[in-house]
């Protein structure tokens, strides 16, 4: 006789496996969108960006008006991930607050706000951002 944990389970499997197969393609065609819309936006100069939906946080670092130069150039942001141990405490860097409650965190800003590590983004990088964590690319 077979086990019903172990069908079920089996059954879940196959359910979750289209429900992540399905969420994975429109994540994918989302990127597409945001890729497209950023390289028009690359042609009239400058162009770094924020753009949330419902979801999934999208940014694009292109490049940026150097004070000390004058100079157009990369790096156009740059963003600090980091896994955050102390969910019941709230993250500060210089202006910004990030209320309790998270496992993960992800900003994004022009210029560092700490002496963290900050990461400079590749001209015209784009990242994905959920649950306060980079979301890989799909190719």
């Amino acid at each position: 006789m077979e086990n019903p944990k172990t069908r079920n389970f089996q059954t879940g499997s196959v359910s979750m496996v289209g429900e992540i197969t399905e969420r994975m393609l429109h994540y994918q065609r989302r990127l597409e969108v945001v890729a497209e819309f950023a390289a028009d936006l690359r042609q009239l100069g400058p162009a770094n960006f924020l753009y949330a939906d419902a979801e999934i946080w999208f940014a694009q670092g292109h490049r940026r008006i150097r004070r000390a130069t004058g100079r157009i150039e990369p790096p156009g942001l740059f963003r600090l991930s980091q896994p955050y141990s102390r969910a019941d405490q709230s993250l500060y860097a210089r202006d910004v607050t990030v209320a309790p409650g998270f496992e993960a965190v992800t900003l994004i800003a022009s210029v560092p706000l700490s002496t963290a590590d900050w990461q400079p983004f590749v001209e015209g990088e784009i990242v994905a951002v959920s649950a306060g964590r980079v979301t890989p690319q799909v190719a």
